[in-house]
């Protein structure tokens, strides 16, 4: 009978200590999220990247004193941008710069874009003369968090 109460007991010392264990080290869960430090919605306190992640970009298209020039000795006065199919604003080729601009600035056409899941990605534009005649077409690569200054040179 002893023998039988000391196995019991050491049965006992057993699946208490594996339960201690398990409940020590325990399953904690951890925090889903964006974790991308570039992404809108980034997450400081996320543990586990959930693919959650959305991007934005800008971009500036310019020109300089040179190209506004040209465009007015060979008859051109106003430029059209489009973006990704879409009408994006236009320029006087009077109100050429002599720098790359500040995003945002005047002179220059800023696009902002939603890139999805994307934090870089690649847009079409076109631009045309005032006719509606192409002058530049081609893709500019967005990058989240960024603006990318794309100088047109006629």
């Amino acid at each position: 009978m002893k023998k039988k109460l000391m196995k019991a007991n050491k049965l006992v010392v057993i699946v208490f200590s594996i339960s201690l264990f398990f409940l020590g080290t325990g399953c904690k869960k951890k925090t889903p999220g964006c974790m991308n430090t570039a992404a809108t919605n980034y997450k400081p306190s996320a543990e586990l990247e959930d693919g959650s992640c959305t991007f934005e970009g800008s971009a500036t298209f310019w020109f300089d004193d040179t190209t506004g020039i040209d465009f007015q000795m060979n008859g051109v006065d106003a430029l059209i941008i489009k973006l990704d199919g879409e009408d994006v604003g236009g320029l006087d080729v009077t109100q050429y710069l002599t720098s790359a601009p500040d995003c945002w600035g005047s002179d220059c056409v800023t696009v902002f874009k939603n890139m999805g899941n994307s934090a870089s990605k690649p847009f079409p534009y076109i631009v045309q003369d005032g006719n509606g005649n192409l002058i530049w077409s081609g893709n500019i690569m967005y990058t989240a968090n960024t603006c990318i200054k794309k100088e047109l040179h006629y």
